[in-house]
């Protein structure tokens, strides 16, 4: 089936409005400047220490620490902007990154697509709202060319799925849990670290797993763990990633103790407070980096989902039935729920629940007389 002419001018305009408003404004701003200054002299502009060596070897250790030093001012103050925001969006990539894991992991995945780890490097790097809008473009294009094929899985990869999707809620703990408990600046720095290795740990954890549940997948066939074990993944990080953004909502509307946290501060850029020669310049310029994120996320994702409803709606000879009503309801679950939710609805729709649910629907109104 051919793909729609409109999918990749989409996803392209997209990832080059990534590009214009992380990278292009970090450079303008003079965030890009300071943050490659930092990693190089290992001294943040508030004068904390910045720690540099980590296996000796110049050309691993300075992306490391470049990487270090963006992430540290934003999560080394629990409950302000910058922490929640952080927060929320390690909250939508448990969903993107069992995306990527359950699309690698097919008997005959598209070839863009069979590297889990390097797409969740990629975004890790570089922003998600800049790679993500690639990886949706291919992701969705192989459901139109061979929707069949991709979309099969061995039968014990799939049942380890639930397993590693459990795994990946430990993922964020490197990330937020020191500075939540008052770890020291170096304490926090090394959790970092930790936190870049957690692609390649679930990745593993994946392969090993699906080994064990070898012998589980040849004597089990009953439950949802056994009969929908994709349904289960995506619903395990859907769900958390669902919860995290109503508590971060929450955290601002009910529970903050500073007036000037509001959802307007906290989800909309403002470029005003980037000051250079403020100590707090980086934290301020990788907030401002991380809103943008997320609003594109947002944007990606919403036309991810489409694209994937309307394949469906192919697929079971239902082009125009309710497509518009499923975008609907999953615009409404990405506004109450975040992204994370509103993708994992579409993702499970796309999956052959969608086409179970859609005819019981069906046979529910014929049983009525409508």
């Amino acid at each position: 089936m051919t793909a729609p002419s409109a999918l990749t001018p989409t996803f392209k305009s997209l990832s080059a409005v990534a590009f214009l408003s992380l990278w292009g404004l970090m450079a303008a701003n003079g965030t890009l400047v300071t943050l490659l200054k930092t990693a190089w002299s290992g001294v943040f502009p508030d004068k904390t220490r910045l720690q540099t060596g980590y296996t000796g070897i110049v050309l691993i250790d300075f992306p490391i620490s470049i990487l270090v030093a963006f992430f540290y001012g934003l999560q080394n103050l629990p409950g302000t902007p910058s922490h929640l925001m952080l927060v929320d969006l390690v909250a939508v990539l448990l969903v993107i990154n069992m995306m990527t894991i359950v699309e690698s992991r097919r008997l005959n995945p598209a070839k863009r697509l069979q590297s889990s780890l390097l797409w969740q490097y990629s975004w890790n790097c570089t922003g998600v709202a800049l790679i993500l809008p690639i990886y949706s473009l291919f992701h969705v294009k192989s459901k139109f060319e061979d929707a069949t094929i991709s979309r099969r899985l061995p039968r014990r990869e799939s049942q380890a799925l639930p397993l590693t999707a459990v795994l990946s809620l430990l993922v964020p703990v490197p990330l937020l849990l020191p500075a939540a408990m008052g770890a020291t600046p170096t304490q926090i720095q090394i959790g970092l670290v930790l936190y870049l290795t957690t692609p390649a740990c679930c990745v593993l954890f994946q392969i090993l797993a699906s080994v064990a549940m070898s012998k589980y997948a040849a004597t089990s066939s009953s439950g949802w763990f056994a009969t929908k074990p994709v349904m289960v993944a995506y619903l395990i990080v859907g769900t958390a990633s669902a919860l995290t953004h109503l508590a971060v909502v929450s955290d601002v509307l009910f529970w903050t103790r500073s007036p000037n946290l509001t959802l307007t501060r906290l989800y909309l850029p403002d470029h005003t407070t980037v000051q250079q020669g403020q100590d707090n310049v980086l934290k301020a310029g990788a907030l401002l980096f991380f809103q943008w994120d997320y609003i594109i996320i947002n944007l990606t994702s919403l036309c991810h989902g489409y694209f994937l409803l309307q394949r469906k709606a192919f697929e079971i000879q239902r082009p125009g039935d309710g497509v518009g009503g499923l975008f609907l309801i999953m615009v409404c679950l990405t506004a109450v729920f975040g992204p994370g939710a509103g993708l994992v609805f579409a993702l499970l729709w796309h999956e052959d629940e969608g086409e179970v649910i859609l005819n019981n629907l069906s046979r529910s109104q014929r049983s009525y007389g409508t």
